[in-house]
C-alpha cells in the first residue's frame, strides 16, 4: 500500500479536525438533522450528523429527538414522514433495537393501507426482521408482518404458519390492529 503524499495526510488531518467541530448544541443539531429528513434532503441531514457522529453527548441528545420526531409523525399519521427519519436513525445507530421495531412497524402500517406490494418496502421489512431476530428482540407482532410478507410472495402456507403464531402470542395490543388481524383472517380462510 502506497502512503498518503505528506501535504494530503496533513491537509487531511485539519479536515478531519474540522469536521469533529460541532455546529451547535446537539438540540439545535438534532433539529437541524429532522428538519433536513422532512424535507428528504438526506445528504444533508448525514453532513449535519458527521461533525457529531463520534461525540457521545451529541449522539445520546439527537437519538430522542429523532425518535420523538418520528413519534410524533406516526401519531398524525404522517408514516412518510415517520420512516425517513427512522431509516436515518437505524444508519446512524446500529445498537437501537427500538428504531428498528418502529421503522418496521410504520412500514407496516403503510404496507396495510396500499393496495398492493412494493418490492423495495417488502425487502426493507425482512431485512429488520433479520435484525430484530438476530438481536434477540423481535416484537410479537412481528408475525404479523411475516403473515403480510408471505401473502404478498404467494406463500400462503407460510401465511397461515406465521398467522398462527401471531394468534397464539398476541393479547389484543395494539388495539389499532384488530380490524388488520381480522382481514388478514378473512383472507386465509377464504384462500
Amino acid at each position: 500500500m502506497r502512503s498518503l503524499p505528506l501535504l494530503f495526510a496533513s491537509t487531511a488531518l485539519v479536515l478531519s479536525g474540522c469536521a469533529t467541530t460541532p455546529s451547535g448544541s446537539p438540540d439545535q443539531v438534532a433539529t437541524d438533522i429532522v428538519m433536513a429528513l422532512e424535507t428528504s434532503d438526506w445528504d444533508r441531514a448525514d453532513d449535519l450528523f458527521a461533525p457529531v457522529s463520534q461525540s457521545p453527548e451529541y449522539r445520546e441528545r439527537i437519538y430522542p429527538v429523532l425518535y420523538d420526531a418520528a413519534a410524533s409523525h406516526y401519531a398524525n399519521g404522517e408514516t412518510q414522514l415517520a420512516a425517513p427519519i427512522l431509516r436515518f436513525g437505524r444508519t446512524h445507530y446500529p445498537d437501537a433495537v427500538a428504531l428498528r421495531e418502529a421503522l418496521l412497524y410504520c412500514l407496516f402500517i403503510e404496507r396495510s393501507q396500499a393496495n398492493q406490494a412494493n418490492e423495495a418496502q417488502m425487502a426493507e421489512m425482512e431485512d429488520l426482521l433479520v435484525e430484530l431476530d438476530e438481536r434477540g428482540h423481535t416484537p410479537a407482532w412481528a408475525d404479523l408482518v411475516r403473515t403480510q410478507l408471505a401473502v404478498d410472495r404467494g406463500r400462503l402456507p407460510d401465511a397461515r404458519e406465521s398467522f398462527d403464531r401471531f394468534l397464539a402470542g398476541w393479547n389484543g395490543q395494539p388495539n389499532s390492529l384488530l380490524v388488520y388481524v381480522e382481514d388478514v383472517d378473512r383472507y386465509l380462510a377464504s384462500h
